[in-house]
């Protein structure tokens, strides 16, 4: 059950069976799918002397009558779009059609009134559909990952699109695999229980027949990535996810363009377990042994290279000749590794990250807060620290003590907004919305079971090996439960009514939202120690910190951004001007109902709900629904202004002091004012800039009319 020896067999198949001079043209998805199972050095012993993409082939009109097209693409419209210009006018001698995954009845009879030239010889599929950079471990990647944190509603297309490239994949690796899983979710994820619904229906019932293999001691459990947000925010200190969290790694490749003096020859390398032993010898070693490690390879290739200074006869030279390839390839290696271990060595000294990364795995893996408190404290005042390691480390502290310490949970937030010049307002809140201890099944800490706690107790009082990579993630547990038969229905449901007894022979753990090189580690190291089971593991893509944090923030962004709705915005105006009493309770509940619905209670919710709770009946009578609005964010008072004529502006705008001054800065900030803005609030379907600020005069004489006789009218809810 290796994913990389699958994969790498599909292309073997497609190029090999194929003769002569070939062009091999993918996607955008499918470059990454065989880039890291094959060089560019294989595919030219396969005859493979042209690499294009699908969409950059398109716009070329010359023929190329000599090569064979052979086209490996995932079966999506865009693609069969790009094939029926090609087709259309055949540039190739031969056309060889090979896709990713399972094609649909329609995309076949499009195809097949496509190929009028009859240039097409066979169309098949090969069920790589993924990434397979490890043995053990694939990834989706999937660039809109941050989707599986916002609200079905919010924006449901685009998260059926995810859903369906998710399903897709787990899918693939199922047929690559040849296997037809039984399936379990985390009870807790909305998100994994859909994924997991669908995954099933494709397999017992629309294509049922495909799946129909023999075995089934196969288990798909879908975890979310919010069970354990503490993983992708850790540094890292073993090798191969040390290059990706400071580094980062691509398909296998390390882009080093950005890093100072590096040779040329050393700008883009590539880190694979297939093509490179030291590194599979080494990628999941701690930093110190690396470096004692590359140090043991660059003496030997120093002695390789003594010997080779000492040519003397002409049997000397023809053997120097003959390992010279061996030799450049040993020499280019060396370089490779001691590059990256040189540019992480100068990052760590640079962010101090020994010191940063020792108290996060105290937050990670020990208990006291008030010791973690000071030291949190400690760094955040350190002007060596950079920001992004100051917001980690709130947010492992808030992870951690987010019901414990609040009040010290607030200081560290108005400690991190006062240092961090870059911080993004109400981000860890956020993240404890979305990962707090309310949303997690299992024990992430250690300190909800009984015998997680004596294990934490006795690691203590022994003593760790290395501090820095003591944090054990929490699928560590989880593949424990499963190989022990112990994971429980009630948090980990099965799909339908296909059950296992016993505990399965082979595991696909997949989570969406993405997996980290440090559970990669933890999974083969299971398999390394553990017989009788094996483990693989996917997700939507490779996350280190930055990426964690980047979709952290775009979730966020969207979410916030989702208020602003034209749909909301009409909503609060009603709250305020409808004159009967019972619509605008109607549309207060309704606006409560969609601000809930799109989570902007994770921002307002103390404003808009708890502040209404907690007052009396005749409290909330007198209490207009206006002075709730007036807390929210300028913007949206903007935005509520601007669906209102001018008088009614204008009254709202006296209200209170922010009101006032959002109802100036509509016209006067702006120096080209939305159309929508010109013709809402001023009601004139066309005015220039010029004429919308010679209306400053009259909106203030209004203003001050209305403040002196139009205050009493106001409607109060």
């Amino acid at each position: 059950m290796v994913l990389v020896t699958a994969v790498r067999d599909y292309i073997n198949r497609m190029i090999q069976d194929i003769s002569g001079m070939k062009v091999l043209i993918l996607d955008s998805s499918t470059v990454s799918i065989v880039s890291v199972v094959y060089s560019q050095s294989d595919l030219l012993k396969k005859e493979v002397f042209l690499v294009e993409l699908v969409d950059s082939i398109s716009m070329s009109k010359e023929p190329m009558s000599h090569l064979k097209a052979v086209y490996f693409l995932r079966p999506t419209s865009e693609n069969i779009q790009h094939l029926k210009r090609q087709l259309a006018s055949p540039r190739f001698g031969e056309c060889h059609l090979f896709f990713s995954n399972i094609l649909n009845d329609t995309q076949i009879h499009i195809l097949a009134d496509l190929d009028e030239h009859e240039a097409v010889l066979q169309v098949q599929e090969f069920y790589a559909d993924f990434v397979a950079g490890d043995p053990c471990h694939f990834s989706l990647n999937i660039s809109s990952n941050h989707l599986y944190m916002l609200p079905v509603a919010m924006d449901p297309s685009n998260l059926q699109h995810y859903c369906d490239r998710i399903v897709d994949g787990i899918s693939a690796v199922f047929l690559a695999l040849k296997r037809r899983p039984i399936i379990r979710y985390q009870r807790t994820s909305d998100i994994a229980k859909r994924i997991a619904q669908d995954t099933a229906k494709l397999m017992y019932q629309q294509e049922s027949g495909l799946f129909d293999f023999r075995r089934s001691e196969t288990l798909l459990l879908v975890l979310d990535r919010r069970e354990d947000a503490v993983t992708p925010l850790l540094n890292q200190w073993t090798y191969q996810a040390m290059v990706h969290e400071l580094i980062g790694i691509q398909d296998n490749k390390v882009d080093l363009r950005t890093f100072g003096k590096v040779p040329k020859d050393q700008q883009e390398v590539v880190l694979s377990s297939e093509q490179d032993s030291f590194f599979k010898a080494n990628m999941y070693e701690n930093f110190g042994d690396i470096g004692m490690n590359i140090k043991r390879m660059v003496d030997e290739f120093q002695q390789i290279a003594k010997s080779n200074q000492k040519i003397q006869t002409i049997e000397d030279m023809a053997k120097f000749v003959d390992n010279y390839p061996e030799y450049r390839r040993k020499q280019g290696n060396v370089s490779k590794h001691v590059t990256l271990v040189t540019e992480m060595s100068k990052i760590v000294e640079e962010r101090k990250l020994m010191l940063v990364s020792q108290t996060e795995q105290e937050l990670a893996c020990n208990g006291g807060q008030g010791a973690a408190f000071e030291a949190v404290t400690t760094l955040l005042n350190n002007e060596n620290v950079s920001d992004i390691d100051r917001l980690r480390l709130v947010m492992l502290y808030a992870l951690r003590y987010e019901k414990e310490s609040p009040v010290q949970l607030m200081q560290l937030f108005n400690k991190l907004a006062s240092k961090s010049a870059k911080y993004k307002p109400g981000l860890v809140q956020f993240l404890l919305k979305q990962a707090g201890v309310d949303k997690r099944t299992g024990d992430l800490f250690g300190n909800r079971d009984l015998l997680n706690i004596a294990r934490n107790m006795a690691r203590g009082l022994k003593g760790v090996e290395n501090v820095y990579t003591q944090h054990q993630p929490l699928l560590t547990q989880t593949m424990e439960s499963i190989s022990k038969g112990r994971l429980r229905d009630i948090d980990y449901p099965y799909v339908g009514n296909h059950f296992q007894p016993g505990r399965p022979q082979d595991v696909v753990i997949f989570i969406v939202g993405g997996t980290t090189y440090e559970e990669s580690r933890s999974v083969a190291l299971f398999n390394s120690t553990n017989s009788g089971i094996r483990f693989i593991l996917g997700g939507t893509t490779i996350l280190n910190s930055k990426r964690f944090l980047k979709d952290l923030e775009d979730a966020q962004r969207m979410i916030r951004s989702s208020i602003m709705s034209p749909v909301v915005s009409e909503l609060l105006v009603k709250c305020v001007y409808e004159p009967e009493q019972e619509p605008i309770n109607r549309a207060r509940t309704n606006l409560l109902f969609f601000i809930i619905f799109y989570w902007v209670l994770a921002f307002f919710g103390e404003l808009l709900a708890g502040k209404m709770a907690r007052m009396s009946k005749k409290q909330r009578r007198r209490m207009g629904m206006i002075d709730k609005l007036s807390s929210l964010p300028q913007k949206i008072l903007a935005r509520v202004l601007s669906f209102l004529p001018l008088k009614q502006a204008i009254r709202t705008s006296i209200l209170s002091k922010k009101w006032k001054n959002v109802w100036r800065g509509v016209m006067t900030r702006w120096e080209n004012p939305p159309p929508f803005l010109l013709e809402r609030v001023l009601h004139i379907p066309s005015l220039t800039v010029k004429e919308a600020r010679s209306k400053k005069t009259e909106m203030k004489q209004l203003q001050h009319f209305y403040q002196e006789k139009e205050t009493k009218q106001l409607i109060i809810i």
